[in-house]
């Protein structure tokens, strides 16, 4: 589940990326107000996972990086609706490649996490 909360946080930002148009017309798909459901799903993944993780492990280290993983979305997703007030109402597609990165970064701390749990990397 993990890796699939990848998979879609990478594609939205490439569908961010490849619908960023620089006009002033509100309402374009790339502003914030048009992805709104997306980050709600993302939220509901992510509790989700932190839901399970509680239940089966007792594992404050997996809880942290949840958590990690929980402020890099929130950060995104206000960068997202900071970016809904300039002139273009999206973010630009350069600063998409560093929240990727960022949450790539948080995926990839979890995934190493759980993998080293079931000894395999």
């Amino acid at each position: 589940m993990l890796t699939a909360l990848q998979k879609d946080t990478d594609t939205f930002i490439i569908y961010l990326s490849d619908t960023y148009d620089s006009t002033n017309a509100e309402g374009k798909a790339c502003a914030y107000p048009a992805n709104i459901k997306t980050y709600q799903a993302f939220d509901v993944d992510i509790n989700l996972l932190k839901t399970r993780t509680d239940a089966l492990y007792d594992n404050a280290a997996t809880l942290t990086a949840f958590n990690d993983l929980q402020n890099t979305y929130d950060t995104f997703q206000a960068a997202h609706k900071t970016a809904n007030a300039r002139s273009d109402h999206c973010i630009l597609p350069a600063l998409l490649t560093i929240d990727q990165q960022a949450l790539d970064s948080a995926v990839g701390s979890l995934l190493k996490l759980e993998l080293a749990k079931k000894g395999t990397s």
